[in-house]
């Protein structure tokens, strides 16, 4: 059971009113005393159309542990073990070919992708799958190949490019625990880009297995497994979120909707009302306040939090397309759904709302 979906069970030998809280905290604690989750207490607040301190309420959960205030073992379990679940790197061999080594299935199981799929398929794919070396400047695939291989990037980088008979365009960084050739794996379709290595990398190969996919992938599954395959790239790119514990990426990947903007496309308007916050899944938006460009954010970037969560529903700045960018689109609803269910990612945004707004308020 997650840990926003219980009821607190308070240990009746800690005097809460000798605990060191705000009045903030302690407003939210009285809820917690009457029964409610904290997935309760937020839906009861939005209800009333009020805003949650999403740093407030993680920590007074972790006053509250702390202080043994609780008996959940799964919030004691959680605060004392919370990590972030990325892939570390793995031990290089001597030749440009091998299979995965016992120590390192585990680990590889824990990534994004691997963690969505029933364990023993799980398991077939990366017991059947080899690791390649690349060096930098190498191509891993290039647009038109045929083979139905899916790739996970172990170790090192690589980068996607758009190729045509004139030209060829970046898109996007593919950093460690990235997964690229998910279409084709999934799909059957040619390669639609090239991949090439920027720095020495590692990377497991994963065939395609058609007796065994076959009967489960029909059009439909596929589609809503290329979806989840672009953000967790995109999730993977990003340095905010590689410090969020695993369970939240993976809620993060079965919301929203992707849209796409072409060239210089505008998002929403400064003063505009906020009705979804974005994940740009692939290409750059530009952020324009006051008719002046303000900053520029690519793969990986999470924003729209600020209208949600600290100014009342109103955009504080423009928001552009630099060039065909991918979004995901969370609606206002569904954003904070997600948050009640995930306090750690609730905080952490929250965070990063009061840096940007603060960051505004001193241009």
């Amino acid at each position: 059971m997650k840990i926003e979906s219980e009821a607190f069970i308070f240990n009746q030998n800690v005097h809460l009113n000798t605990l060191a809280l705000n009045e903030l905290q302690k407003q939210y604690l009285t809820y917690l005393t009457s029964q409610d989750s904290i997935e309760q207490l937020v839906a009861r607040f939005m209800k009333n159309g009020w805003l949650i301190n999403f740093q407030e309420l993680y920590h007074l959960v972790e006053k509250l542990v702390k202080a043994n205030a609780v008996l959940n073992p799964t919030l004691i379990h959680y605060f004392k073990n919370m990590s972030g679940g990325m892939l570390s790197p793995v031990d290089r061999g001597s030749t440009g070919v091998s299979t995965p080594q016992k120590n390192m299935i585990q680990k590889i199981l824990d990534l994004p992708f691997f963690r969505s799929l029933p364990r023993e398929l799980a398991l077939i794919l990366i017991q059947k799958s080899e690791l390649r070396k690349y060096s930098a400047d190498t191509a891993i695939c290039k647009t038109g190949d045929l083979d139905r291989n899916m790739y996970v990037l172990l170790m090192g980088q690589a980068a996607l490019y758009k190729t045509s008979s004139t030209s060829r365009q970046f898109i996007s960084v593919i950093s460690q625990n990235g997964i690229f050739g998910e279409a084709s794996f999934l799909m059957g379709s040619p390669k639609s880009a090239d991949i090439i290595a920027t720095q020495a990398c590692e990377v497991l190969v994963v065939p395609y297995q058609a007796a065994i996919l076959d009967p489960i992938l029909n059009q439909s599954v596929a589609h809503q497994m290329t979806k989840r395959f672009w953000i967790q790239n995109a999730l993977s790119h990003s340095d905010f979120f590689k410090k969020i514990p695993a369970d939240c990426l993976d809620a993060l990947t079965f919301v929203g909707k992707i849209i796409t903007l072409q060239n210089d496309q505008i998002l929403f308007k400064q003063n505009d009302p906020s009705h979804a916050a974005y994940l740009i899944v692939q290409g750059q938006i530009k952020v324009v306040q006051d008719a002046k460009i303000i900053s520029s954010m690519s793969q990986g970037t999470f924003f729209g939090e600020v209208s949600l969560t600290m100014t009342n529903g109103i955009h504080t700045a423009s928001v552009f397309s630099n060039g065909p960018t991918t979004l995901l689109e969370i609606s206002r609803n569904d954003f904070y759904h997600l948050l009640s269910q995930n306090l750690v990612l609730a905080k952490e945004i929250q965070n990063l709302a009061f840096q940007r707004l603060s960051k505004d308020q001193q241009r």
